[in-house]
This record gives C-alpha cells, structure tokens and sequence, in this order.
C-alpha cells in the first residue's frame, strides 16, 4: 500500500466500559468495504492493547481527497489520515500536517531513522514531514 497514515491527538474523549476516558484518535482512509475490514482488525487489535487512547477508522472510498481537504479546510480534520506521498509535501507546505522534526531527534527507535526514507516525500524546505511522509492534521 502507498499510503501512510497521520497522527496528533484529538480534544475528543470517549468514555469506556472501565469508566476511564481514553481519547479518541480518528483515522480517514480511502478504504473500500474489504480493506476497511482488514484494516478494522488491525486497528481493534490496536485498541484493544493500547491504555491511553482509541482509534476511530473513518473510511471515506468516494472523493477520498476532496473529503479530506473540506474537513481540513473547516477545522475538523481527522487524527490521522492516509496520504498518497506525491501529496505528503503540498499538504505539509499548506500547513496540514504537523511538523515532528522535535520528536525525532531525540528517538533512538529505527523509525527515526531519516536515512531509511525518501527525502523528497519527507522534507519541506523547513520541516520534517514524518517516516512514510506520515503525519497527523495540524489541529489547532
């Protein structure tokens, strides 16, 4: 799959069955009925290990991108959103997703490793986009 997921933490909160609050992380994808099935299981499998937050998958297959840019435009962007990576830059330039170059500095994980990844799909003339061209909607 090309495509790359984008995070940041929502406002949002989603009362549990334990009766802590967890936040919710919603994820839009251009999944069609079989790939949100497949990704719903990972996602669940994610969720059901993770104690500080939730993800919500919002799968949109029609006019995925004119979608993503109304939310974005209108503030209500999800969490996180898959990007083909010849758009990662122009989405980064108009100020949607969220620079991470602070928090890979400090990251020792092979993640971080800026040298496993395309530049062109990483790199805005000041800022680091993310692993994969991934990052979340600057949500303000």
């Amino acid at each position: 799959m090309s495509a790359t997921a984008a995070a940041a933490y929502l406002p949002s909160a989603t009362r549990i069955a334990s009766g802590q609050e967890k936040p919710q992380v919603r994820l839009s994808t251009w999944a069609g009925v079989d790939e949100a099935k497949e990704l719903q299981a990972v996602v669940d499998r994610v969720n059901q290990a993770a104690t500080t937050f939730e993800i919500v998958s919002e799968p949109n297959p029609a006019d995925y991108y004119t979608r993503l840019q109304t939310t974005i435009s209108g503030g209500n962007a999800a969490g996180l959103f898959w990007l083909s990576q010849e758009y990662v830059a122009g989405y980064a330039d108009r100020g949607a997703l969220l620079d991470i170059t602070d928090r890979l500095t400090p990251d020792a994980g092979p993640a971080a490793n800026l040298a496993d990844y395309y530049p062109s799909v990483l790199q805005t003339p000041s800022t680091t986009i993310g692993p994969g061209g991934c990052r979340g909607s600057a949500s303000r």
